[in-house]
């Protein structure tokens, strides 16, 4: 019997021994990385990705943009259904023409296919209507010693300058007048005889004067 039990103590020691040593190792807090393989190839097995955004967790967001919306007009400024930015590119693209935006809604931009004829055409028409908006001032001086062929020289020039649709801006200063009254209708006299001249293209938008000049807006008649 005491044989017997002897052994089992030495069975047990022995199955014990390795759980002891097991107890004593320390938790391993490090990442571990584990990677399956297909024991049939060895090779890593591929997932599909999936972009479905029903998939992503909670409050994480996308990346993707909502597609923008616009509203696009062929060559012959037919509307066409409302599209895709991207779709309508591709259109110009398969037609061979220019994706043109036409105007800066932010809700809604519009956007017309366009001939390279067409673009140059556009853009020089704005040109133009950007020059009518913003009308030109050119400013002449005349001073009260002006001699008569000189004074004529300067008249033709303002009638040139307003058939061009650019307004004048006259300064007519009097020197050599101490007297106030007297320079003033040195003054008055020029304005008159230049308003005279002037009155078929164009009218005083504005006049202002000092104790030596004065200032006279002309701008040409609308028809």
């Amino acid at each position: 019997m005491a044989a017997i039990a002897v052994g089992q103590r030495r069975i047990f020691s022995s199955l014990y021994r390795p759980l002891l040593h097991l107890s004593q190792l320390k938790p391993c807090t490090a990442p571990v990385s584990i990677q399956l393989r297909l024991a049939s190839t060895g090779k890593q097995p591929k997932y599909k990705k999936s972009n479905a955004i029903s998939k992503l967790p909670v409050g994480q967001d996308t990346e993707e943009e909502t597609p923008k919306l616009i509203k696009l007009f062929d060559e012959s400024g037919c509307l066409l259904p409302v599209v895709e930015k991207d779709e309508a590119q591709k259109l110009a693209k398969l037609k061979e023409l220019k994706l043109v935006q036409i105007s800066e809604d932010k809700l809604e931009p519009h956007y017309q296919l366009m001939t390279g004829k067409q673009l140059t055409e556009c853009r020089l028409t704005q040109k133009k209507s950007k020059k009518e908006k913003s009308p030109i001032e050119k400013t002449l001086h005349i001073k009260s010693t002006i001699s008569e062929h000189d004074f004529l020289v300067k008249l033709n020039k303002i009638k040139e300058l307003l058939e061009k649709n650019i307004n004048i801006r006259m300064k007519i200063k009097v020197s050599n007048c101490d007297n106030e009254t007297e320079s003033r209708g040195i003054q008055l006299k020029f304005m008159k005889r230049i308003t005279e001249e002037t009155s078929s293209l164009a009218s005083i938008k504005e006049a202002s004067s000092t104790a030596t000049e004065i200032i006279v807006l002309l701008r040409k008649k609308t028809q």
